[in-house]
């Protein structure tokens, strides 16, 4: 069975991403409280593979263990998700923000440094407070991020200037985080 060692320091989420569905190749995206997101090529036979994470500052590809991808994003980075055909990143973290790259742009993390200079493509703000989930619907049109103030906001990604919709979950007497956010497939 192969392992690779992710490293960072608290790794918050995993997302597997399609990257090329005609070689059954995938793309973990791995979120991190060291302001990262690592990402790793993999094959999609994971009865293969076992991820295992361990205090390491490198990244591999699935089953070569090659460098992939790493993103610096400046923030604790909690989850992220990507859109059907894995061409865009969106990420949310420990500030009021939501993320989104073009991970064709996504620089390698052969680098010694690990520094990525990768640059969003834009950064969304609708809430106050930070983020936990974020979620592209089937036909990507919809992307939605889940906060610790409460507030669920959902943008058609086909026009991201202003935000389409805002839920607010409350508590008695105060706000109620949304963890968890996720479109019905």
């Amino acid at each position: 069975m192969a392992s690779t060692v992710i490293g960072g320091s608290i790794n918050n989420s995993c997302h597997f991403s399609n990257v090329d569905k005609s070689s059954n190749q995938a793309r973990l995206y791995v979120c991190n409280n060291d302001q990262t997101i690592k990402g790793i090529y993999c094959i999609c036979d994971f009865q293969l593979s076992l991820i295992v994470f361990y205090s390491s500052s490198s990244v591999y590809s699935l089953p070569r263990f090659e460098h992939a991808a790493y993103i610096q994003t400046g923030v604790a980075v909690n989850y992220c998700s990507t859109n059907s055909n894995g061409s865009l990143l969106a990420c949310v973290g420990d500030d009021s923000l939501v993320q989104i790259y073009d991970t064709a742009s996504l620089t390698s993390a052969s680098s010694s440094n690990n520094n990525s200079n990768t640059k969003p493509l834009i950064k969304l703000k609708e809430y106050s407070d930070g983020g936990f989930a974020c979620s592209f619907n089937h036909d990507d049109t919809l992307l939605c991020a889940a906060s610790q103030d409460g507030t669920v906001a959902i943008w058609d990604t086909r026009n991201l200037s202003k935000v389409l919709h805002k839920l607010k979950s409350t508590q008695k007497g105060n706000q109620g985080a949304v963890r968890c956010v996720k479109f019905a497939q």
